[in-house]
């Protein structure tokens, strides 16, 4: 009677499985970051287009209808120096007032749409570096308006101005070696101290005829 030979199959090794989750933990963990860097960029791109259609939605409007026209840059209450909303408010002469609630509710000063808002977590930076358009809005203290309730949220912004003639009432400081100011918008996680993440938006703003330019590292 013929033996029928018996074939041994070679079974994979704790260690080489091991070693496969390994690797495929790996890859999944950078596809993840590959996407998140990409979602991150797409929301401070999009964010950028509804800052830079805010500014320029004001400034047409200050220009067409021989008015002044108030930007207001809102931050919840309870994140100061990171600006996630804007407002546009129409006004015939700029007011500079500790209140403007009688401002408004006389009618003088009148609020152009809706708040444009940008997409979370994505936020206008406060930083006297980076940021320097914030850092004099938020020196100035009748720039600063009383808290402002939006979806039911307490907000804090400050403001500035278009003029008719398309300028801003921006003043840069007099020791400043540029000629423009700076708004810088990143990820509200994304700072280290004073230091810029890898990726973010700095618009540039000439306060002498009020438009800007979209900077990208």
């Amino acid at each position: 009677m013929r033996t029928v030979p018996t074939h041994h199959r070679s079974a994979f090794s704790l260690i080489e499985l091991l070693l496969v989750v390994a690797v495929i933990m790996l890859l999944m963990t950078m596809a993840q970051m590959a996407l998140s860097n990409v979602s991150n960029s797409t929301r401070l791109s999009t964010s950028a287009q509804v800052v830079g259609d805010a500014f320029n939605l004001a400034r047409q409007i200050a220009v067409a209808q021989n008015q002044y026209v108030q930007v207001r840059l809102f931050s919840l209450k309870d994140t100061p120096g990171k600006y996630s909303v804007i407002g546009i408010y129409r006004s015939d002469m700029p007011y500079y007032l500790a209140d403007y609630a009688p401002v408004e509710t006389a009618g003088k000063m009148r609020k152009e749409g809706q708040f444009k808002k940008l997409q979370d977590p994505v936020v206008l930076w406060s930083s006297a570096q980076h940021s320097t358009l914030l850092s004099i809005l938020e020196g100035e203290t009748l720039r600063k308006g009383t808290t402002t309730k939006i979806d039911g949220k307490d907000y804090d912004w400050v403001s500035f101005y278009f003029r008719p003639d398309g300028a801003m009432d921006v003043k840069l400081p007099s020791a400043s070696t540029d000629n423009f100011a700076t708004l810088t918008m990143i990820s509200s996680g994304g700072q280290q101290g004073n230091q810029l993440p890898q990726n973010f938006v700095t618009l540039t703003l000439d306060p002498i005829n009020g438009r800007f330019r979209v900077l990208r590292p």
